[in-house]
């Protein structure tokens, strides 16, 4: 049984800041199996700039339908 390492700790941050639906559309996104999005996020896998892109949009996206209830509310 092969042992998992962590190689990539700065990945367990990022991880911090998505849920488990955010981890499913990043998988989708890319066409990675969850899995292997899991693994990622856990530290244990290289993270391919592809992975990146698709979680920087998915926060820009988090941060625009915020900002779009913010002002509904102040309205």
């Amino acid at each position: 049984m092969r042992k998992n390492v962590l190689k990539y700790p700065e990945h367990l941050k990022i991880r911090a800041k998505l849920n488990t639906e955010d981890k499913l559309e990043i998988a989708k996104a890319t066409g990675y199996k969850e899995g292997t999005i899991r693994e990622m996020l856990n530290g244990y896998r290289r993270m391919p700039d592809k992975v990146k892109r698709a979680i920087l949009e998915l926060f820009e996206e988090k941060k625009k339908l915020d900002n779009a209830l913010e002002e509904i509310v102040n309205q």
